[in-house]
């Protein structure tokens, strides 16, 4: 009954793929779906606020739009609630409240290609449930399609489905969001009940469920988990690398997480990669990568689906102290860093060594991970 529920809510849209004229891009033919971290511009806080006036909404965006250009659809977290709102019930209770302009920030979405959000996250209820109305309506009324929090925990829970061209054929793209639980964020009331709205928490079991059935509904989707989870600044834990491999278990292809602000490991099951945080696409503030001990990077993930599925991430300088607040692809410098700390911190230096390779192309510097033939 879920499952059925969950598909008939599920947001459709069919993909066209895109022509890649240099020779270290893509194919001809192939369609390029993008996963970025989190999304935010900072209107909550007076000093972003004033940045956002003087420059405008399209300038944090500068130095990473060729990304965003280069795919044929971009899937991101988006982490604020869109409203009007002044008060929330939740001032001077939760360290932090984020709003966001119902009008300048959807514009600014949807001028940028970010046109599929989730909302599984812990800023979407920041002004409860009237705010996640709003955000839900602004959202809409801009031509963007969201997933992971709703009217219900069936609503919430319904993943969103793209039609992708593939080589010569198609093939369905399946993708399910959520927020780890956590006894803070239940007390506060942020996820989705039977009969009350919020976001999708993540319960492992139901999520399995969930995956199992779409997995026999079509053998040949292409199904990715995109969980908001992960300690703030932080590497990924144990937990997450156990509930990835149950994931994948049940069949997902592919688990890449966001919410930490920071990468984190790309670890094996078997041979199939797992990218456990993206990290921050363009979120500010952002600034305690120094103070926490982890390196002030982030990824963009690139799926290239032409018969098989191959996944580039492209890791960017997300420090928003520096550089104008805009993120920007790194330098080579950076990125031989980046390949010997995620070498370093893999779970399996073998299948790392084996599999993972890199390049760069008009975009940047890359990983190559092979996801399917």
């Amino acid at each position: 009954m879920r499952f059925a529920a969950a598909l008939g809510a599920a947001a459709v849209l069919t993909v066209f793929a895109a022509c890649f004229s240099a020779d270290d891009d893509p194919a001809h033919g192939t369609t390029t779906v993008a996963f970025t971290g989190d999304t935010y511009l900072g209107e909550s806080f007076d000093y972003f606020a004033d940045v956002l006036k003087e420059k405008g909404y399209d300038d944090p965006f500068a130095k990473v739009d060729p990304f965003l250009a280069s795919a044929d659809l971009v899937i991101t977290n988006f982490e604020a609630a869109i409203t009007r709102r002044g008060d929330s019930p939740y001032d001077g209770i939760k360290p932090y409240v984020l709003r966001a302009d119902p009008q300048r920030m959807p514009n600014a979405l949807f001028r940028h290609g970010l046109r599929v959000v989730s909302l599984a996250n812990n800023h979407t209820m920041d002004f409860g449930a009237p705010g996640l109305a709003d955000t839900r309506r602004f959202l809409s009324d801009h031509g963007i399609t969201y997933f992971g929090a709703g009217e219900n925990r069936a609503e919430a829970g319904a993943p969103y489905v793209a039609s992708l061209k593939s080589g010569d054929g198609e093939r369905s793209l399946i993708v399910f969001s959520a927020f780890s639980r956590s006894d803070e964020y239940e007390s506060y009331g942020y996820f989705a009940g039977d009969q009350t709205p919020g976001v999708n928490p993540l319960d492992t079991a139901r999520l399995t469920a969930d995956i199992r059935a779409y997995r026999e509904a079509d053998a040949n989707a292409f199904i990715v988990v995109f969980p908001h989870w992960g300690g703030n600044y932080r590497w990924r834990s144990d937990r997450q690398l156990d509930q990835a491999r149950v994931f994948m278990a049940a069949g997902a292809d592919l688990v890449v997480g966001q919410g930490a602000h920071n990468l984190q490991e790309i670890d094996f099951d078997g041979r199939r990669p797992i990218v456990h945080n993206l990290g921050n696409f363009v979120f500010l503030p952002s600034w305690d990568y120094e103070a926490e001990g982890v390196p002030p990077y982030s990824l963009i993930a690139m799926l290239h689906f032409a018969g098989g599925v191959t996944l580039r991430l492209y890791p960017i300088y997300c420090d928003s102290k520096f550089d104008g607040n805009q993120p920007r692809p790194v330098t080579k410098t950076e990125f031989n860093e980046i390949v010997e700390t995620l070498r370093d911190r893999t779970n399996n230096r073998t299948a790392y060594d084996d599999i993972v390779r890199t390049g760069r192309d008009a975009l940047g510097y890359f990983l190559r991970l092979p996801i399917s033939d």
